[in-house]
């Protein structure tokens, strides 16, 4: 699990933040990886991170055909699964 919001991150290092995460899961093997994006309203600090993360969430989703579903318990996160 990652948090990339929270510890007032910018928009590089919230991306950076989430490649490094998903290096380390797949080369440690794990079935999938935990990204906390925020959650807030149309504007401000995490509106923006969240922004960012989950396309490129989607787009590495793809590129590992892995699987990204919304946290059933946490609004403000997504999981990528490895399958």
């Amino acid at each position: 699990m990652i948090d990339v919001a929270h510890s007032g991150e910018d928009r590089e290092d919230a991306l950076r933040k989430v490649i490094q995460g998903i290096e380390i899961s797949l080369s440690g093997n794990h079935k999938g990886l935990k990204v906390i994006h925020g959650r807030s309203s149309k504007s401000g600090h995490l509106a923006t991170i969240r922004n960012y993360v989950i396309p490129l969430l989607r787009k590495e989703a793809k590129r590992l055909k892995a699987r990204l579903v919304k946290d059933k318990n946490n609004p403000g996160a997504h999981i990528l699964y490895f399958d």
